[in-house]
């Protein structure tokens, strides 16, 4: 199923992809298994393989672990960069950009003139 969905994104594959699996119980639990991707695999906690967890739990436990492939992931990129730090550089190209050397008494007189 994973051949024929597309991403929109060039280079992408199934090597790539992590899979969450729920095998529902007789019990009423759900088994959890994860098959991580070949290229890096990654442990994406609170789920690990094979744990079992009730079914009022299942929702929110994938969800994290999810979350946490994703950001483990991410920040396994060389060339990542928080959102922070693309802030403040992006702050520091547009003053650099449009910046004016002007003495203070001409500044005020610019401003309430």
């Amino acid at each position: 199923m994973i051949q024929h969905t597309n991403t929109g994104q060039e280079g992408w594959s199934v090597q790539h992809c992590t899979v969450i699996y729920l095998h529902a119980l007789q019990s009423g639990l759900y088994r959890i298994k994860l098959q991580p991707s070949a290229t890096r695999p990654t442990v994406g906690i609170p789920l690990v393989d094979g744990v079992v967890v009730s079914r009022n739990m299942v929702g929110s436990l994938v969800r994290q672990t999810a979350l946490n492939i994703c950001r483990r992931k991410r920040l396994d990129n060389e060339s990542y960069q928080p959102p922070h730090t693309r802030r403040r550089l992006k702050i520091q190209e547009i003053a650099s950009k449009y910046e004016t050397v002007v003495s203070r008494a001409d500044l005020l007189t610019d401003l309430f003139s």
